[in-house]
């Protein structure tokens, strides 16, 4: 099956939980069901192509996304409404996203909100982007320490201990 290939799906609830649950009305493509999780699409989602691994967590689309193909999204995941996954991103796992996001980067372990705009190749770790956050093309958040310890932080003129490796954007 070519990336052009589509299948219009009707409402499909498998007895398998394991089978991604397909809301009426959406476009999906015919190998989307290969994940070995639960993937849940929304009504009005549109999957152009792409891969879905949800063997360490399940991965939801909200109302409305649209998935390009040439897209890859390991769960757990989740995607609020209307949110764009362009061409190239990568999701990691560990990831939730607003409503009216568009994703073009890699990210994982990180809190998205609405309106975030990574529409161009990046990487977004372990971080927590606010509302109507935009990255520019090549942007990314480092998150590993410099010194190969832990990421420590100054308040009040007192340094903290995050003890965790990794830390990216706030």
């Amino acid at each position: 099956v070519g990336c052009r290939d589509s299948l219009r799906v009707k409402s499909v609830t498998p007895d398998d939980p394991k089978m991604p649950r397909i809301q009426p009305d959406v476009l999906v493509a015919p190998w989307a069901d290969d994940a070995s999780g639960t993937v849940t699409f929304g009504p009005d989602v549109v999957v152009q192509g792409g891969c879905f691994d949800a063997s360490a967590g399940g991965i939801f689309f909200g109302r409305g996304c649209v998935v390009e193909s040439g897209v890859t999204v390991k769960g757990p995941a989740i995607f609020g409404e209307r949110c764009v996954l362009r061409s190239g991103a990568y999701i990691r796992g560990d990831a939730v996203f607003g409503d009216d996001c568009i994703i073009r980067c890699e990210v994982k372990n990180s809190v998205v909100m609405n309106h975030t705009e990574l529409c161009h190749p990046g990487y977004v770790g372990d971080s927590i982007l606010g509302f109507k956050s935009h990255f520019g093309c090549q942007a990314l958040t480092a998150n590993l320490g410099l010194h190969g310890s832990t990421v420590c932080i100054s308040i009040g003129g007192q340094k903290v201990d995050l003890g965790r490796r990794k830390v990216g954007a706030i």
